[in-house]
């Protein structure tokens, strides 16, 4: 019944939009090639901001390399952290955990 319901929420939004677009037919194109425009510098600035980033990211390759490798023991202290403590709770709460163990 969900579904049903949100699928005839997109199909009431997709008539609403094309009588929309069909009442303002003078305005439309006009948005259309404005959005366009929009989309197309936006691509720009993107292809631009990656490249940099790329460029950036070559030059500093050894900063890099040393970052990732911080990461990767960060990441391994901190499931290692995690599993010590949950061992540690096993154990103070011994009880309780054999309680969970049996059922």
């Amino acid at each position: 019944m969900v579904t049903m319901a949100m699928e005839r929420r997109a199909a009431v939004e997709l008539m609403r939009r094309g009588a929309s677009f069909l009442g303002n037919r003078k305005l439309a194109p006009a948005f259309q090639s404005w959005l366009a425009a929009i989309e197309a510098a936006g691509d720009s600035d993107r292809k631009k901001a990656s490249m940099s980033r790329a460029l950036l990211h070559l030059l500093h390759r050894e900063l890099s390399r040393g970052w990732v490798g911080w990461h990767a023991q960060w990441l391994e202290a901190v499931r290692k952290r995690a599993s010590m403590s949950k061992s540690l709770l096993h154990l103070l709460n011994r009880k309780q955990s054999a309680g969970w163990a049996s059922l």
